[in-house]
């Protein structure tokens, strides 16, 4: 086969364009992949700064909660505590008074002080189920 030279100079240019397209659209193909690898990693940066500020958030607000109950609980306490304490002084008041009169007042004092046992154990369980529990990742 005799090949001239226009012939070959033809296919040597073809060859070259199609050798130039090729590789354009390689080019532009690479470049697309780096531009969403980018903007990916973009938005994963800025989905995690999100996450971050929420979990910061959400601690601060869980902070600030168990404060708040935990003011309750010891102000519940307390209240209870001191009922408590003014009811049997106006019961030991009255009883030493005879302005009112008991039977059994053992009986009462005692059941006073279980009352007050198993309200304290109540409060200790409630502080301890749902303010101190392991169950949150802080």
């Amino acid at each position: 086969m005799n090949i001239d030279k226009e012939r070959y100079l033809k296919i040597k240019e073809l060859l070259g364009q199609s050798l130039r397209k090729l590789s354009n659209e390689k080019n532009s193909e690479s470049e697309q992949i780096i531009h969403q690898t980018r903007f990916d990693i973009k938005n994963k940066i800025y989905a995690d700064q999100i996450l971050k500020e929420v979990e910061a958030r959400w601690k601060e607000d869980y902070y600030k909660l168990r404060i708040q109950w935990s003011l309750y609980i010891f102000s519940w306490l307390a209240w209870t505590i001191l009922f408590q304490f003014f009811l049997a002084g106006f019961l030991i008041y009255w009883v030493s008074h005879n302005l009112f009169v008991f039977d059994k007042i053992h009986n009462l004092l005692f059941l006073m002080a279980w009352e007050n046992f198993a309200q304290i154990i109540w409060l200790s369980y409630i502080i301890v189920r749902f303010l101190f529990s392991g169950k949150t990742n802080t």
